[in-house]
């Protein structure tokens, strides 16, 4: 199916995992979607129709990522839990992502790629069924780039920079503002934005869910350090995308709402510090001022 309206094209893409497993679906997004070579800018929607699979944006190289990231979610969402343990697996990680376009390319980081995490491996010869939402913007100048720069390790405010990227934002009446991480190893939430020891006491409890003493037990994915497979976890587990309202020139968070950025990492990926590359669009609605 391949529907398109006023700027928005859909098309349910089928996928057929042969087993249970996390796989790597960037290059049949491309070839499904030819339609995404020819849009200067936009954003795509990726939506999972499944309760037993999931979506995230991790590693694109080693695929010891995904076995890996596989057996961490076994331990945070042990067997026990019985025939609900696909169910909870897909509420942690998710069904649906919102990815930038830039160029007639998904606006990855170099070392992102998409996953389609499939639990039980019973999708049969029906398949899964991806729905794909494209929304060509009508000017590239809605996307920008910032660098953000945490001080440290753990979750740091970040409301300020990421809203004042794009100067339209104060123009919009109404519209969505969607930001999204260019990094494997660091992630995006929304959070408390006063207390302090709300970014503290997360960054422990990650430490807890996802603790380094795997490199020793099972991971593989170890040659980047003791940090750096853990945190490619948190990754899926906290989120590469962020999508926020936009009302009135204003992003429109709640009263004790921030944007966070959870760096994962004691020294950045590949040892080159805590600069992050976050793509930050803006998609006012069609009958609202840009």
């Amino acid at each position: 199916m391949n529907t398109h309206q006023a700027g928005i094209t859909q098309r349910v893409v089928t996928l057929r995992p042969e087993e249970r497993g996390i796989y790597l679906m960037t290059r049949k997004i491309y070839q499904e979607c030819q339609e995404l070579k020819d849009v200067r800018a936009g954003m795509v929607n990726f939506f999972l129709q499944s309760t037993h699979a999931a979506l995230s944006i991790n590693e694109n190289a080693d695929p010891t990522v995904r076995t890996d990231l596989e057996g961490a979610l076994e331990r945070i969402v042990p067997p026990e839990n019985g025939l609900q343990q696909s169910r909870l697996k897909t509420s942690l990680v998710g069904v649906s992502l919102d990815v930038p376009i830039h160029n007639g390319q998904l606006a990855f980081g170099t070392w992102q790629g998409l996953y389609l995490c499939d639990w039980t491996g019973k999708a049969g010869s029906s398949g899964l069924n991806l729905v794909v939402t494209l929304t060509e913007l009508e000017s590239a100048q809605a996307t920008r780039k910032v660098t953000l720069k945490a001080p440290r390790r753990g979750c740091h405010l970040v409301t300020d920079e990421v809203a004042g990227a794009v100067d339209t934002v104060s123009s919009c009446s109404a519209g969505l503002l969607n930001l999204a991480i260019r990094h494997t190893s660091a992630s995006l939430t929304v959070n408390e934005n006063a207390d302090p020891t709300v970014r503290t006491d997360m960054e422990a409890a990650l430490n807890r869910i996802v603790p380094e003493k795997w490199n020793q037990e099972f991971f593989e994915h170890t040659m980047e350090g003791p940090d750096d497979m853990p945190a490619h976890v948190k990754s899926t587990l906290i989120g590469a995308s962020v999508t926020v309202p936009v009302c009135e020139g204003r992003i429109a968070l709640g009263t004790w709402q921030g944007v966070y950025l959870c760096e994962h990492r004691d020294v950045g990926g590949w040892g080159s510090g805590h600069e992050r590359e976050v793509i930050v669009t803006l998609r006012p609605s069609r009958s609202a001022p840009s």
